[in-house]
């Protein structure tokens, strides 16, 4: 298992995986962020609170991305052997 989350964590910074990864965390991410905080956000009602649930609207997308990027891949290595 130890060596599935080294492997994991070196996808989450490869510029091949994390340019994809960003681009859906900016997309579902803006998405998500303004459902969940669009009004506060022009009504000026952002806390501190909200700015990191602000974060994680973006944050867990590219988690996801990486995931199945990174779960394709090994399922692939494991059919090449």
């Amino acid at each position: 298992m130890n060596n599935s989350l080294t492997s994991y964590g070196q996808y989450l910074v490869t510029p091949k995986y994390a340019k994809k990864g960003l681009k859906v965390a900016l997309f579902v991410g803006t998405a998500i962020f303004m459902i969940n905080h669009g009004t506060a956000l022009a009504q000026g009602k952002m806390t501190p609170q909200r700015w990191l649930s602000g974060i994680l609207s973006y944050s867990v997308p590219y988690f996801v991305s990486i995931h199945g990027q990174w779960s394709v891949a090994k399922k692939n290595q494991s059919h090449q052997i």
